[in-house]
């Protein structure tokens, strides 16, 4: 399945297999984007990527062994990434 990844960089796309975890989608997203993993912050609450969102309180992907799909994503599903510079912003 293809999963667009919106980052305050831009808009990204990532294919992970149909019963990927959040585990693989992580993995796959610093091996194609060379985002370090545990730099990386996803959800599917876009509020994520305000300077004054505080990363820690966006849960929703943070469980390594769930299924995306389990979560309730698909082909094409968007999800927030926020790594990096602006993790202590």
């Amino acid at each position: 399945m293809i999963i667009r990844l919106r980052s305050r960089d831009g808009l990204e796309r990532v294919e992970v297999p149909n019963n990927a975890t959040v585990n693989v989608l992580k993995i796959t997203v610093e091996g194609q984007l060379g985002i370090p993993y545990h730099e990386q912050t996803l959800s599917r609450d876009q509020g994520l990527l305000k300077s004054h969102a505080n990363s820690a309180q966006y849960k929703d992907l943070a469980d390594p062994n769930m299924v995306l799909s389990k979560l309730g994503l698909s082909n094409g599903a968007m999800v927030f990434l926020r790594y990096g510079r602006y993790e202590h912003c």
